[in-house]
């Protein structure tokens, strides 16, 4: 009854299970007992999306649990279509497929923006639940697909890792899996190798989390170094050794720990390679 983490976890899987009501609840016994600005803000963001859920209805499909406000017919069928193919292509590419549907929730760009707080660059999210805003005027269609398999990415290695995985690999292998959707330029990156400024390895590897409020060019570059870098090691070591990166991970182990088992290389090996091949 006094145990904060508790209260917080029980608002997290109800939240995956969108009861927003019993998140809440739970949420604000967490913060009462041991208060925190990460709890303040999953309570902020939790209200902010129980004054947007009217309206929305929900359908299945084979992998998913879609929530959105359109019919079922339609776009949203074809987009619940579009999703199960992303599906499948990860679990080839992962070998690997979730025991549990994985929940989507589809919005309109302005619903989007209030619940995530996000700037308009921001894509798409996922935070237990796939967020993506695909009704939007000024989304292009083309764009779903890339953004889709980008958040879905981050289901799959949330599962794989247990959760702890670092940033430079949630994102670096989210957007390697987006780039086969939808080749990007990486004109940050070029740019940074050419001026000398790319970010040094240990600082990428130690970064905690990279949101759409930091600086953007700084965002930027750290998705699409991280990307180069997971590109090097899928490109000389493939999918299996990336899955035991992974692996552990989700035994606890640190980015140098986890460079060792995985690939029998240290985080300064590992650096000079991946620049010798030319970024």
């Amino acid at each position: 009854a006094r145990n904060a983490f508790a209260y917080e976890l029980m608002g997290d899987m109800a939240a995956e299970e969108h009861d927003m009501e019993s998140a809440q609840q739970n949420y604000k016994k967490a913060c009462l007992i041991q208060p925190s600005e990460k709890l303040k803000e999953k309570i902020e963001k939790n209200g902010r999306e129980v004054r947007l859920d009217d309206g929305f209805h929900e359908f299945k499909t084979g992998h998913f649990l879609i929530r959105t406000k359109q019919t079922q017919g339609g776009k949203s069928k074809k987009l619940g279509t579009e999703l199960e193919r992303l599906y499948s292509k990860l679990t080839k590419d992962f070998g690997y497929a979730p025991r549990e549907a994985l929940a989507v929730t589809l919005y309109e760009r302005s619903e989007f923006a209030e619940l995530t707080q996000l700037p308009h660059w921001v894509g798409g999210v996922y935070d237990g639940n796939i967020r993506l805003p695909a009704y939007s005027h000024g989304i292009l269609e083309e764009s779903f697909s890339a953004v889709a398999m980008h958040e879905m990415t981050h289901a799959f290695i949330g599962r794989i890792s247990r959760k702890k995985a670092p940033a430079w690999v949630q994102e670096g292998l989210a957007v390697y899996m987006e780039a086969q959707e939808q080749p990007r330029d990486f004109m940050v990156l070029r740019l940074a190798v050419k001026t000398q400024s790319l970010l040094p390895l240990d600082q990428l590897m130690n970064e905690q989390k990279v949101t759409g409020h930091q600086d953007a060019l700084f965002a930027s570059l750290f998705y699409e170094q991280a990307y180069s870098l997971m590109d090097y090691l899928m490109n000389k070591y493939g999918m299996f050794k990336i899955k035991k990166l992974l692996k552990a991970f989700a035994e606890d182990k640190d980015y140098d720990e986890g460079l060792r088992t995985a690939f029998g290389v240290d985080p300064e090996k590992l650096e000079k390679r991946w620049k010798n091949i030319g970024i």
